[in-house]
């Protein structure tokens, strides 16, 4: 069984890598230097350039899988009894390990809540995942997760939440709070989210770094918040 690990304030991601802005060994020189410096979560998907970068993290996993926390997700129509286990392990293939920490469903589809979150219950009783978790859920779509058998378990919502798009603070992030989901952060992307940042964040930065400083202790074997 895999020891308990940080779940990092920050975590590696793997887009910009997967859609080819980046040569492989320059991103697994990234990979392997953000583990160095305490960024131990990385966060990738088979969504990601069909694929490349879990076989690009698999690379650097081949070496550094005890010491990360591993995020992927399967897409919401491969959340199902027919496909997940099969969409599963051919993630768990491309990332050279034989469990995933978190999956996390890419955003939902109406009407198939239900089988998703019983597809994702079996992955994690089966071992293949330690825990589950979602993408771009808003306080409706959690509220009817947790109405759900099984929804009680979900551990991560992942979310654009960032100093120039606070929306979740209003609801989302009490919501989340009580019912012991966790908030995944990812931020707006490229050229012009760096320059949106840049012009509205500098004044909440300390608040930016006193937040930064918290961390979770997730183990990775169960995902259940410690």
């Amino acid at each position: 069984m895999k020891k308990s690990l940080t779940f990092s304030a920050l975590a590696a991601g793997t887009k910009a890598a997967g859609d080819g802005r980046y040569p492989e060994k320059q991103a697994m020189t990234a990979l392997h230097r953000a583990i160095d410096c305490g960024i131990t979560t990385i966060d990738t998907s088979a969504l990601y350039g069909q694929g490349r970068a879990e076989r690009m993290t698999g690379k650097v996993m081949a070496t550094r899988r005890q010491e990360v926390c591993l995020v992927s997700e399967v897409v919401s129509g491969a959340a199902n009894r027919w496909l997940s286990r099969r969409f599963c392990q051919a993630s768990l293939k491309r990332l050279q390990t034989d469990h995933i920490d978190f999956y996390i469903l890419h955003r939902r589809y109406p009407g198939l809540l239900a089988s998703a979150v019983r597809s994702l219950e079996r992955l994690r009783q089966e071992g293949l995942i330690g825990g589950w978790g979602v993408a771009d859920f808003d306080v409706r779509d959690i509220k009817q997760l947790l109405a759900l058998p099984g929804g009680e378990n979900c551990r991560i919502n992942k979310v654009m939440y960032h100093c120039a798009a606070r929306g979740p603070e209003y609801r989302l992030l009490d919501q989340c709070r009580q019912a012991g989901i966790h908030l995944m952060a990812y931020p707006l992307s490229g050229e012009q989210g760096i320059r949106c940042l840049a012009r509205r964040c500098w004044r909440l930065l300390p608040v930016t770094i006193a937040v930064s400083r918290q961390k979770s202790h997730w183990p990775g074997s169960s995902g259940s918040p410690g």
